[in-house]
């Protein structure tokens, strides 16, 4: 089933121009990035065209707090999104980076299917996208730095009958199918003891979030008891039900990824090796780095973030800044300053889990179907999913 909705989002993917294509593989090597902003009491630069025979970077993202972030890196001309221009970050790196806005799960297709180098993604959702990627490409896939982690972002809310775990037996949550929703739920149901009656009496069906937030906020179906998502779909629903004096219709917070390991749902950049093997792929990720940098930088210090909130609206569901000020304090930003996240004790015992999440749900056909390694090309040569900060440290 998952591999016939990959097949099917692929398809979608054939709009976009290809990525890469034709680029050469003899890049020479390039020196890791020290990420920072050029000299600029403003921190705002001109957008100019991009020299003729630039290469171009394809991103493709999807709304969330710290996606949407480098999203509106645009805003202050830290990179352009649209092929022919560039920001700053492009031009000192010598590259065109094109960031292209998707839904989440339906991005998995486009990135697996090679249509784009890069993807803004969930490590909970790594094995699945980087077994597409080699079936489509013959590619491994590459995380090269993290972008943020959910402290609580990821959440399953539940009518406020059900006031308890015991009480959500025989309730299915509804929410995105074999994705980082569902691995919540299941973590949920292993810290609760109901780990046996996972898919018997405790039960997951899957709705898009984009669709099911309206549903759920609206009581529109009195079957529909309980869903799981992230922001901001989850405001959606709180604001709806909650954001009124009737306490009738509320609904409750029953679990949410705050109860998880730190770093256990951390959200990355990832890169097809291809694209980084390719002219303009190191080049690609720097710019980016960079732009994340910076964004990260501007929403934690006080003088900039009003301006900084202002600027992520329009790519985050037009929320206002007390809004996006909520999803910050759930959704830790980073950047690849903190990519040493990825080498961490903690960081590296959680992979496992969401590796024992693809094998049972058939995301992949076994742990040896995609190796996990941390390392170079060079160093971890076999491995289909890797973790590498070598290019931003």
């Amino acid at each position: 089933m998952r591999r016939s909705m990959f097949l099917t989002l692929a398809l979608t993917s054939l709009v976009l121009a290809p990525a890469c294509g034709g680029k050469s593989s003899n890049q020479p090597p390039q020196e890791a990035t020290k990420v920072q902003l050029a000299p600029n009491p403003a921190n705002v630069f001109a957008k100019t065209p991009a020299p003729a025979l630039t290469p171009v970077f394809k991103l493709a993202w999807s709304p969330y707090t710290s996606w949407s972030a480098l999203a509106s890196a645009e805003a202050f001309g830290y990179i352009d999104n649209r092929e022919g221009w560039q920001g700053e970050f492009e031009r000192v790196n010598g590259v065109d980076v094109v960031l292209q806005r998707l839904d989440y799960v339906p991005s998995f297709g486009v990135y697996g299917a090679g249509a784009v180098d890069a993807l803004l993604i969930t490590n909970t959702d790594a094995f699945a996208v980087a077994g597409e990627r080699k079936k489509a490409k013959g590619d491994a896939t590459v995380a090269v730095f993290p972008t943020s982690w959910s402290d609580g972002a990821d959440k399953i809310l539940v009518e406020d009958e059900i006031k308890t775990w015991a009480d959500l037996n025989g309730v299915p949550v509804k929410g995105a199918e074999l994705s980082v929703t569902q691995y919540l739920f299941w973590r949920a149901n292993t810290l609760n003891g109901t780990q046996s009656q996972y898919g018997k009496t405790y039960l997951f069906e899957n709705l898009d979030p984009v669709v099911g937030s309206p549903q759920f906020a609206g009581r529109q179906d009195p079957s529909f008891r309980a869903f799981g998502g992230w922001s901001p779909e989850t405001f959606t629903v709180l604001d709806g039900r909650n954001g009124d004096e009737n306490k009738d219709n509320d609904v409750i917070d029953l679990f949410n990824s705050a109860s998880l390991q730190d770093y256990e749902i951390t959200d990355m950049m990832v890169v097809g090796q291809s694209a980084l093997d390719a002219p303009g792929g190191v080049a690609g990720v720097k710019a980016l780095a960079e732009a994340m940098q910076a964004m990260t930088n501007r929403s934690k210090d006080p003088e900039e973030q009003s301006q900084t909130y202002r600027a992520i609206s329009p790519n985050f569901n037009d929320l206002d800044n007390g809004a996006i000020s909520r999803s910050m304090e759930l959704t830790h930003m980073l950047g690849p300053n903190d990519a040493a996240i990825f080498d961490s004790d903690r960081f590296k015992a959680n992979m496992p889990l969401v590796q024992e999440f693809s094998v049972i749900h058939k995301l992949v056909d076994n742990a040896e179907a995609v190796p996990m390694a941390w390392g170079t090309k060079q160093s971890a040569s076999g491995a289909l999913l890797r973790f590498d900060t070598s290019l931003v440290k």
